[in-house]
């Protein structure tokens, strides 16, 4: 599985996660925050580990957003490499608190 960012030619708005953004290191090394898979995936609300066909394992932090009208699915979300401690940490916080404002 691949990441590709909002900015970049082969971005696919439909294999994205809106409210969903990349977050700390993995942010910086891709230059934007805007991203999408390269595939279609389905997941749930949690906390989902893989790695990315680069090498590097991530998680995936998802949780429904609140704020959308009723009957509406939309998320919020961090994508962060599984190795950014810091980072990880933040967004741990920012899913338990299911923080609607990142």
């Amino acid at each position: 599985m691949k990441i590709i960012t909002g900015n970049s030619e082969g971005y696919n708005f439909r294999f994205r996660f809106a409210g969903t953004y990349l977050h700390g290191q993995i942010e910086n090394d891709y230059k934007y925050d805007l991203f999408a898979f390269n595939i279609p995936i389905s997941l749930s609300e949690g906390i989902h580990h893989f790695t990315l066909d680069c090498g590097r394992d991530v998680l995936f932090f998802l949780w429904h957003d609140t704020s959308s009208l009723e009957g509406v699915r939309a998320w919020r979300g961090l994508l962060i490499y599984a190795d950014d401690y810091s980072n990880v940490l933040y967004a741990l916080k920012s899913f338990n608190t299911k923080k609607q404002n990142i």
